[in-house]
């Protein structure tokens, strides 16, 4: 009941945030997507961060999530403010994330048996080639979008991944509150949309204007209101998924 009227709540509020925006809605320098996008990291992390010591290990991971995007985009907004572009930044930025997402599949295979050897030689190789891309593009001023679509297949890969081996191993916990499952779904739609929008994005960019502001919202804003959804689906697994237990397996 109280899962229904979250997501019944969550879904009102987006929609309505969705519509001031497509309107061109602004507080401030901030549009309402913005706006809500980083009240949302926020409040994540403040429903994390209550009873922090007697959460499970993913949902400790996941409320650091929280607290590291959000600090992440309020360093963004800032360095647009500023009109800077600072690329190692950004880079820092995605091995960061490599490394908290790394730590919450990690976790998740632990809790579901399976062995995490794939996981870490996949992890270091894709840490190398971040290495190896910020090397090579150290005296661009530009962020080099191909950084940014090699971890979102990562991210795609483990999401498909988890979830698989999930369907493997009989569980008690209903799937509408297990972490490991509403984790992977949502970052697997978040992630692979992402993946459109940056690797695609020099090609629509060649497109003739009129189709680009005709389907702007398809080409370009979809992606990020589904970000909005997947990190709402996060505030759910923090609100009702299980603090104290990892996923209980059947026999247990």
């Amino acid at each position: 009941m109280k899962g229904s009227l979250f997501v019944s709540i969550s879904l009102s509020f987006l929609v309505i945030a969705f519509y001031l925006d497509h309107i061109g809605v602004n507080i401030y320098f901030l549009s309402v997507h913005s706006l809500v996008y980083n009240l949302t990291l926020l409040s994540g992390f403040i429903i994390g961060i209550t009873q922090y010591k007697k959460r499970s290990k993913i949902l400790k991971l996941v409320t650091i999530l929280f607290l590291g995007v959000f600090l992440s985009e309020l360093g963004v907004l800032i360095l647009v403010e500023l009109k800077l572009l600072v690329p190692l930044y950004y880079f820092l930025l995605l091995f960061f994330l490599l490394l908290l997402h790394h730590l919450i599949f990690s976790q998740f295979l632990e809790q579901i048996g399976k062995q995490k050897k794939g996981l870490n030689l996949f992890s270091l190789l894709v840490a190398s080639l971040f290495l190896s891309i910020m090397i090579y593009h150290w005296n661009l001023s530009g962020f080099p979008s191909i950084a940014v679509s090699l971890f979102c297949i990562y991210v795609i890969s483990m999401s498909l991944y988890t979830p698989y081996h999930l369907i493997e191993v009989p569980i008690k916990t209903r799937l509408w509150i297990n972490p490991v499952f509403l984790f992977s779904v949502a970052t697997l739609v978040m992630y692979s949309l992402k993946f459109w929008n940056v690797s695609f994005r020099p090609v629509l960019h060649k497109l003739p204007m009129e189709i680009m502001l005709k389907y702007k919202f398809l080409l370009f804003n979809f992606s990020n209101y589904i970000m909005e959804i997947a990190y709402c689906v996060f505030v759910f697994i923090l609100l009702y998924g299980d603090k104290k237990e990892p996923v209980q397996l059947e026999g247990n």
